[in-house]
């Protein structure tokens, strides 16, 4: 199965790409 540390990395992955694709729709807003 998925260790503690793998599922905390997985979910850091997940709220950079959230975070970098929020970035990207405000910059072109701009």
């Amino acid at each position: 199965g998925i260790t503690h540390q793998q599922q905390e990395n997985l979910l850091v992955w997940q709220a950079l790409k959230d975070l970098r694709f929020f970035i990207t729709l405000q910059n072109q807003s701009q």
